[in-house]
């Protein structure tokens, strides 16, 4: 389950996620199944985040596919270095 702290500082807007994770690196950041269907993360440093089963769709993640985080299609989502890889039931 997600980091509740984590995902509402997230969701308070990508700067502040940034600086904290700047003055914070050694923190493991758990994602986890969090609802970020309204979250704007455009430049947020997502480096390493456990988003398995996080709920993506619409998180202004420009560039992923209009499916991520849909019922049917991406159950699991890993942001590992600047690589979003999203497996696809099919």
């Amino acid at each position: 389950m997600a980091n509740q702290e984590q995902v509402e500082l997230l969701l308070s807007g990508v700067d502040k996620w940034n600086s904290w994770r700047e003055s914070h690196p050694e923190v493991a950041i758990d994602l986890e199944a969090a609802d970020l269907l309204t979250a704007k993360l455009r430049q947020a440093d997502l480096r390493g985040a456990d988003l398995c089963q996080a709920d993506l769709e619409g998180a202004g993640l420009p560039g992923a596919p209009a499916a991520v985080g849909t019922q049917n299609s991406a159950q699991i989502a890993y942001l590992g270095g600047n690589t979003l890889s999203i497996p696809i039931a099919v």
